[in-house]
């Protein structure tokens, strides 16, 4: 088993507002505009999950989903 010393990464989201069926999520550093890219294409492809919206203007991240799955 390998010895892995470092320290996790730190959070990049937060979770701003949470609803049945919708979730929005902010960017901790304004400038860190890649992992929205990242995390909704990952999102994208994840069942019950209907649309992914980036907002870049404010850093928000926009998720429906299927809140009974």
């Amino acid at each position: 088993m390998a010895n892995n010393t470092e320290s996790p990464p730190p959070n990049r989201l937060k979770v701003v507002h949470l609803v049945k069926g919708r979730m929005r999520c902010q960017l901790v550093e304004r400038d860190d505009y890649e992992i929205l890219f990242k995390v909704a294409h990952h999102l994208r492809q994840q069942p019950g999950v209907s649309c992914v919206q980036i907002k870049e203007k404010t850093g928000n991240l926009v998720i429906n989903f299927d809140s009974e799955i």
